[in-house]
């Protein structure tokens, strides 16, 4: 916070400049940060034309900010996670979790359950099928069991794979609007 001592802002006090100011636009945060991040978003927002210099360059970085979810605390029951953005798994998480963009389970993540998103980057473990419409990444380290339905699938060496793993470049049928791990839908 000495950056911002003694420097005039109109719409943020110092220590919400000093919270949003290292962030990125498109990073991955806990619910409690990316909240916080968006209130002071909208803070800047709403002071956008008597804003400082500064204020108002902070807004132009953050104004179309995406910012995609963290998963760092265990889960301790069932629950279904649906997310439009990036999903970032770091701890053990049990359910079924569904992205719009990309889902990384990191090495000290894992997921029991079923995963849908474009992409899926597994570094951690994994127990469950997963629907990826562009691409499926499993890393070195990484060890995965259950069906992988996607359009690329990249293993690495050192890597543990067991299960099916079936190339689709999409739908079987382009009119069927339902996701892929419906019920009834084989894989």
């Amino acid at each position: 916070m000495d950056f911002f001592s003694g420097k005039k802002l109109k719409a943020l006090t110092e220590e919400e400049c000093a919270r949003i100011e290292d962030k990125d636009p498109a990073g991955t945060y806990d619910s409690e940060t990316r909240e916080d991040l968006y209130w002071i978003i909208e803070k800047l927002r709403q002071g956008r034309k008597d804003g400082t210099w500064f204020e108002r360059r902070l807004y132009n970085k953050f104004r179309d900010a995406s910012f995609g979810l963290l998963i760092n605390r265990d889960s301790e029951t069932d629950y279904s996670v649906n997310f439009h953005g990036n999903v970032r798994v770091e701890a053990h998480f049990k359910g079924r979790m569904r992205a719009s963009g990309t889902v990384v389970v990191a090495g000290t993540g894992s997921v029991l359950g079923d995963i849908e998103a474009q992409e899926v980057r597994c570094q951690g473990r994994v127990r469950g099928a997963i629907v990826a419409s562009q691409k499926v990444e499993i890393a070195s380290g990484a060890d995965v069991e259950g069906e992988i339905r996607t359009a690329s699938f990249h293993i690495d060496r050192g890597a543990r794979f067991e299960g099916r793993c079936q190339m689709a470049s999409g739908r079987k049928n382009p009119g069927d609007k339902r996701s892929p791990l419906a019920a009834g839908t084989r894989i």
